[in-house]
This record gives C-alpha cells, structure tokens and sequence, in this order.
C-alpha cells in the first residue's frame, strides 16, 4: 500500500480511472525503503573495493550518502519520508484512462 500510495502522489493522480492504472501498473515505479539505505550504501562501497573498516572509520552517513545517490537518480522522498519512488521504463499500460497529452507551448498552434 505504501508503495502505491507513493506512485500515486508521484503522478499527481486525482482521477480514479489513472489510480486504477496506477495499481495494475506498480511494476513501473522503481522503490527502494528508506529503511535499507545504509546497508544498500555500505555494499556499494564494498563493490566499489573500500575496506569494512575504512567504511566503519569514516564516520560517513550511509543513508545519507545513499539518499544523494537516489536523488541524483530521479527518486523523489515520498511524503511520509519512508521511502524513495521514480517512474522506470517499464510500459505503462492503461485499461481505464489515457495518457497524457503533452502542454502545448504559448502560442502554439495545432495545425
């Protein structure tokens, strides 16, 4: 359910037939708990050839360091901030609305 809410306060979904889409399409929103980010941050390290004991010395903030990395991502803090959300490259299908027409710049006309 958190995860879902998420996706829908990402698209700005006021529209039941979009929410619909949304929970049929969660597969499309790449998620990661702010739970896990200083485990997630300390095996990116380790991958990356620094010691546990240089990780441990340092005094770095993993979950923050790792929140850096998400943001720089395109991940969004969802609201209740306990966790990280973006929209992935999975195809979104929709059942029961329809995409959204992209803005038209000021004095665009369509021909």
């Amino acid at each position: 359910m958190a995860r879902y809410a998420a996706a829908l306060e990402l698209e700005h979904c006021r529209n039941l037939r979009l929410a619909l889409d949304i929970s049929k399409n969660l597969q499309c929103y790449d998620w990661v708990q702010c739970a896990d980010l200083e485990t997630s941050a300390e095996g990116l390290l380790l991958d990356a050839g620094v010691s546990e004991e240089l990780i441990r010395a340092s005094g770095i903030d993993l979950a923050a360091y790792k929140a850096h990395l998400l943001e720089e991502q395109g991940y969004t803090l969802t609201p209740g901030e306990g966790a990280y959300i973006r929209r992935n490259n999975e195809e979104f299908h929709y059942i029961y609305s329809t995409p959204a027409q992209p803005q038209e710049e000021p004095g665009m006309a369509r021909q």
